[in-house]
């Protein structure tokens, strides 16, 4: 199976003409209107290079596979007061406390297993359980979409539907970082103690593109990601495992258009840091990359170095991610404690929603990213004083009360030596002063 985006200008009936004219014999797995390009079953012997041949193509991939990212089980107990402690790390305890934002109003769309809505976690206040839109207008849930089915492994035939519940809980535990609030439940299962995600107040879109069990394939994962911008996410995290480190693949291509229209998009890093550079990284695009910081401060040991696969600076930022207790599906006892890359990539969306909340405005996902990376808190290695490298920690912790607060911004937000035939031997820096009064700064 393939994935081809048609040429510039050129729209759909005209490229499938064309693929006709040269006797291709196909059958359409997904179109894409954004992306502009489709997912074809090629029944006939053409192979990728020669479908790149037709008139009106302009790009052709190989569908490839996703899986459902490995995460780490904590050595840490689900009362560990370590569990839940991350806020103090970042000012978003702060913005809960004294500033009441909760990401009210703001719509994050989570790409995943899907979510189990029916937790307490989800429910509005004042009742006891949750739900998905379509079961209720009071629902904290009120999008999305069950793309595969249950039975869905990647290689056979998805089984989509209306219910994008999870039957994993890998979604449920991306959702609950993002916007579950356990602060107060009477219900069982309850929570072994009292947690809240970065934005409790969030609208949530649960995009579900896995089975039970898994992996997944990208021309899915592009569909996801069209519907989430066309039902309204303001924001899109992508806990994504298996894809390229190179700009020039499918969903980083999209995810660019979607950025460009005002969106904004987290992905995780991947967990290889032991490894060195990231085998399962999601692709890398506008929207900030992400690896975990343990509840010290320190950087996981397990998140990926980067730099990408064309020695841009990657990851952006750093967030917590390491021993993250949160929800899980009610089948599987409702609470567990996981750390990865998962667990920070949706720390960075809840914090673009609170951010948004704070400004009363739908900023850019770049803007935004340059701003968190402006105030982020360089942090250092474990148990050390030497600074962890930027290729493993981006511009550092991400602090969401100093981006929230700071009247300075400095572009651009990084500097990409790339290598010796692209290199730039000078680069601009500007500093800007947005507040009412003069400032003055030490370059070092």
């Amino acid at each position: 199976a393939y994935i081809i985006e048609y040429s510039d200008g050129v729209r759909r009936n005209a490229a499938h003409n064309s693929l006709k004219a040269n006797k291709v014999d196909y059958k359409v797995r997904n179109e894409y209107n954004i992306f502009n390009g489709a997912a074809l079953t090629v029944k006939s012997g053409h192979e990728g290079d020669a479908l790149a041949k037709i008139p009106g193509i302009k790009n052709v991939w190989r569908v490839t596979l996703h899986k459902i990212p490995k995460v780490n089980k904590s050595t840490k107990k689900p009362t560990d007061p370590e569990v839940v402690s991350f806020h103090h790390m970042t000012g978003v305890d702060v913005l809960h406390k004294k500033h009441k934002l909760t990401g009210k109003g703001i719509k994050i769309g989570i790409i995943d297993t899907g979510v189990d809505y029916k937790h307490p976690a989800f429910a509005v206040p004042g009742a006891n359980e949750g739900c998905f839109a379509r079961n209720g207008k009071n629902c904290r849930v009120k999008y999305g979409w069950d793309f595969v089915g249950d039975d869905y492994n990647g290689s056979n035939t998805p089984k989509p539907d209306g219910d994008p519940m999870d039957c994993n809980g890998h979604g449920s535990h991306v959702a609950g970082i993002i916007g579950g609030n356990a602060l107060n439940i009477k219900v069982s299962p309850k929570p072994p103690q009292p947690f809240v995600g970065v934005a409790p107040e969030v609208t949530i879109g649960a995009y579900r593109v896995f089975g039970c069990y898994g992996t997944s394939s990208d021309d899915v994962i592009l569909a996801a990601m069209e519907l989430a911008f066309n039902e309204g996410m303001d924001v899109i995290n992508m806990s994504l495992g298996g894809s390229s480190s190179y700009k020039s693949n499918p969903t980083a291509i999209l995810a660019d258009k979607l950025v460009a229209r005002g969106m904004a998009l987290a992905a995780g890093a991947g967990n290889e840091g032991t490894d060195g550079n990231a085998k399962s990284r999601i692709t890398w695009s506008k929207g900030p990359s992400t690896f975990t910081i343990e509840n010290g401060g320190s950087p996981s040991v397990f998140s990926s170095f980067g730099l990408d696969g064309e020695l841009r600076s990657k990851p952006d930022l750093a967030a917590p991610g390491g021993n993250i207790l949160s929800t899980y599906t009610l089948a599987d006892g409702g609470y567990t404690v996981l750390s990865g890359t998962s667990m920070a990539s949706p720390y960075i969306a809840g914090a673009h929603a609170l951010y948004m909340q704070a400004k009363n405005a739908k900023s850019h996902g770049d803007e935004i990213r340059r701003v968190f990376k402006n105030t982020a808190t360089i942090s250092s290695n474990h148990g050390s004083k030497t600074k962890a490298s930027a290729a493993k920690q981006g511009a550092g912790l991400i602090n969401v009360l100093s981006a929230i607060m700071t009247t300075t911004s400095i572009s651009p937000d990084h500097i990409d030596l790339l290598d010796s035939k692209h290199f730039k031997k000078s680069v601009k820096i500007s500093i800007k002063n947005h507040g009412k009064h003069t400032e003055t700064y030490t370059l070092s």
